[in-house]
């Protein structure tokens, strides 16, 4: 059940729609301004709380801000808003199961926390890459919606549609078997119980984790790629696509850096399967 701290904080996240609604600026200014306001916002509650995770919580539905004001005239307008929404609602709900719009820290936070030397690094670092660069990335994943023609709906929008549509379902699989088998694993630990095969290795290694160790990441850049073929041309709003792509790659490495700290045969699961692209899985090196 969501609970009304929950519905306070996503309504935070939409005030920059009141303060554009009577604004005669273009729509880019308009997504400009909400960049800057969920800049300032994510930097406040960071360092506020000391969770750092709501970065991540602003991540899920700024998106449907920015598409909202982007948003073009006619019925492929309308759809790509949709698509955006239900891409955010989904995102929200599945960190909502995990704790995050609870007071949950990603686990990942902590690591990267420890690395800095002094709190003046961290907190350039806050500054720098959580708050500026994360939401700046979020803007230009959004410019396909500005970029993408007006008008109503025709043939060629079939083909962006399925292609997002198919990766936003590969990405739900994926992170429905993930949070299944983390639940069942946990289960074990909690109650004091040797975990049963497969849960005792730690990690997925089954369903869409037997052809990559990542297929949600895969899913959710096809999300985004996907997008900016709306726009019908190679055009500066690939920028976003390309930045998410280095983010998560980022991301990605740190993820398999501290499996592998944990789980010693992750090494060999590393070894015989795809890193983000779903692809058949090898024979293990001897």
């Amino acid at each position: 059940m969501i609970s009304k701290e929950v519905v306070a904080r996503t309504a935070l996240v939409f005030v920059p729609l009141g303060l554009c609604a009577g604004l005669s600026w273009s729509p880019l200014e308009k997504a400009v301004l909400i960049c800057v306001y969920q800049m300032f916002m994510s930097y406040c509650r960071c360092v506020y709380t000391g969770n750092y995770s709501h970065v991540d919580e602003i991540w899920t539905l700024s998106p449907i801000l920015y598409a909202t004001v982007l948003k073009r005239e006619g019925t492929r307008g309308w759809l790509i808003l949709l698509l955006v929404s239900i891409w955010g609602v989904r995102l929200a709900n599945y960190l909502n199961r995990r704790g995050l719009f609870h007071g949950v820290e990603d686990h990942r936070w902590k690591v990267v926390r420890e690395r800095f030397t002094s709190s003046l690094q961290w907190h350039v670092f806050t500054i720098t890459f959580m708050c500026l660069l994360c939401n700046l990335a979020e803007l230009l994943m959004m410019l396909p919606v500005y970029y993408s023609p007006e008008g109503d709906l025709d043939s060629w929008d079939i083909v962006p549609t399925f292609l997002l549509v198919s990766f936003l379902l590969l990405e739900v699989v994926a992170d429905e078997q993930q949070h299944s088998f983390q639940t069942k694993k946990y289960y074990f630990i909690n109650n004091n119980m040797k975990p049963e095969p497969p849960y005792d290795t730690g990690f997925r290694t089954t369903g869409l984790f037997r052809y990559s160790r990542h297929p949600n990441f895969f899913g959710e850049l096809g999300i985004w790629w996907s997008l900016c073929l709306f726009t019908r041309s190679v055009n500066i709003s690939y920028v976003g696509a390309a930045s998410l792509t280095y983010l998560l790659h980022r991301s990605t490495n740190l993820t398999e850096k501290l499996t592998a700290s944990k789980y010693e045969s992750y090494k060999e699961y590393q070894q015989t399967t795809s890193r983000i692209v779903p692809w058949l899985p090898k024979t293990r090196n001897n």
